[in-house]
């Protein structure tokens, strides 16, 4: 019966001290890669991925005024607020009936 691999490119630990190792160096991922003989793509799959498990969503208070100032009523187009590359709030003039 065969052994389980043990292989440390598949252990995220491993990856994880790689991407520390490539922080501290200097390097590009191009130059750290050719150094380290690790095939770039592989690399950047184990960066996104440990990137993304570390990632946190928070949600904090908003605190509204209950009047808008002058200066807003004039020139207001909206508000846009963009938490990430894939959400955002718009709140365009006219979604309420003050505006």
């Amino acid at each position: 019966m065969s052994k389980p691999s043990k292989k440390p490119e598949k252990k995220p630990a491993f990856w994880q001290k790689q991407i520390e190792y490539w922080k501290s160096s200097g390097l590009s991922q191009d130059r750290f890669c050719q150094e380290k003989e690790i095939k770039k793509s592989t690399f950047q799959y184990w960066r996104r991925k440990l990137s993304k498990e570390h990632e946190t969503i928070s949600i904090v208070p908003v605190k509204l005024m209950e009047e808008t100032p002058a200066i807003l009523k004039k020139e207001s187009s909206g508000l846009t607020i963009q938490c990430s590359d894939h959400f955002y709030i718009d709140l365009s003039v006219g979604f309420d009936p003050q505006s």
